[in-house]
């Protein structure tokens, strides 16, 4: 029989605990012709959809893919940010910082897209998490990571055995971008403050 056929037929009952007359299980049962007879079980309306595998093969596992952690580890672009080669490519000129440091305002960015951090690409909800940001771990991290030269195609053919070995130079970071933010807010305040008091006259 099914799996199913066995779950929906009726278990053979003892007469004791379903007498009407006497609940008591220390009550001698009735004889088996004053035992209901049972009923015969109902067949499935879909047989073929719960036929079982057979007896002694094995069952196949069924996973899904929000379980399989190293799927979740390879392809993990929720937050992914851009690689250090692109953040370069950001510090090339005062012109591309100054355009990142002061973004239009869009309602779809968190903090409207006025807190932004170039080293770690992410976008701040309010100034507090970003100067919050700036003294933590990651933000170091990656400021070390990014005073080395990016990876290169003579690197490359070095690695391979093209050419000799030549360790990487160190990236002098513009000073813009190394100021903490309320440094910055303020120096950008000041220098805004002559030509808001010119337009007023």
């Amino acid at each position: 029989k099914s799996r199913k056929q066995r779950r929906l037929q009726p278990s053979v009952t003892c007469a004791r605990w379903h007498n009407p007359i006497s609940r008591n299980h220390h009550d001698t049962p009735l004889p088996a012709s004053a035992a209901p007879a049972p009923q015969p079980a109902p067949q499935p309306a879909h047989e073929t959809h719960y036929a079982p595998a057979a007896m002694g093969c094995p069952q196949r596992r069924r996973r899904q893919h929000k379980n399989i952690k190293d799927v979740r580890k390879k392809y993990r672009t929720k937050r992914k940010t851009k690689c250090l080669d692109q953040i370069h490519d950001d510090l090339e000129s005062e012109e591309k910082i100054k355009a990142l440091q002061n973004q239009p305002e869009d309602g779809d960015l968190p903090g409207l897209g006025q807190f932004y951090c170039i080293m770690c690409t992410k976008h701040f909800i309010d100034e507090r998490s970003l100067v919050f940001h700036e003294k933590g771990k990651l933000h170091k991290r990656r400021v070390k990571y990014l005073r080395d030269a990016p990876y290169s195609q003579e690197e490359a053919e070095a690695a391979a055995g093209m050419g000799g070995y030549v360790p990487k130079p160190k990236v002098t970071l513009p000073a813009s971008v190394l100021k903490p933010y309320g440094e910055r807010k303020s120096e950008a305040a000041a220098a805004a403050a002559p030509a808001a008091m010119d337009e007023a006259e």
